[in-house]
């Protein structure tokens, strides 16, 4: 193996880290709110029924170890495909990855409507956007927002650094508005499909239980 083979395997595993931390505290972070969202639906909060945040972070650690087993592989399976794909082209993938990384404003533009992106979730707990919408949301707030400060953190490699940190927590922040609006709306269903003796008003359910 190269000096320059080591140096890119070892860059690799520095990349995937610094945007899966952030993903997942960013999403370890929502999670509670969601739970917490979920639970209102039925007019109780996670405390009554015996869920707090210890509980919560044993169920995420016992269901995150099995998603890591299966994620792994494919993660390799990707840099296996991704490295055959580069040889095949004779190396003008990386190239092209290069050319975007060595031009500030592209890769600041695409890092902005990447974080633009990410406020789907936000909005979709509050309607139904169609797509026009969302496209506008995104690059208005990628360009408004991200653009310039995403521009200037990347002058010096702590800004560098500090962009890759922002868009990850971004990621999960948009993921956990996603997961959020997946557990009220499965809350809400199976509130719906109750049979009509067993609907109560919140108040008097939330009393039921305390």
């Amino acid at each position: 193996m190269t000096r320059e083979d080591g140096g890119g395997v070892l860059e690799l595993l520095e990349r995937i880290g610094s945007i899966v931390v952030p993903i997942a505290v960013a999403l370890y972070a929502l999670l509670y709110i969601g739970i917490e969202q979920m639970y209102a639906v039925f007019g109780v909060n996670p405390q009554q029924v015996g869920v707090d945040q210890a509980v919560l972070l044993g169920r995420m650690t016992s269901t995150l170890v099995p998603l890591l087993l299966v994620a792994l592989p494919l993660l390799g399976v990707v840099v296996g495909l991704g490295w055959l794909v580069d040889r095949t082209c004779r190396g003008a993938v990386s190239r092209l990855v290069r050319s975007i990384r060595e031009r500030p404003w592209l890769a600041a533009a695409l890092a902005a409507l990447w974080c633009g992106a990410t406020y789907w979730g936000i909005l979709r707990l509050f309607g139904e956007p169609d797509l026009f919408f969302m496209v506008i949301v995104a690059v208005g707030l990628g360009v408004l927002a991200f653009l310039i400060p995403f521009r200037l953190l990347r002058r010096k490699p702590v800004g560098f650094a500090g962009t890759k940190v922002i868009v990850g927590g971004m990621t999960g922040v948009g993921l956990g508005f996603l997961l959020i609006l997946g557990l009220v709306e499965g809350a809400i269903s199976a509130e719906d499909d109750k049979p009509l003796g067993d609907h109560q008003p919140r108040s008097d359910r939330a009393r039921s239980r305390a």
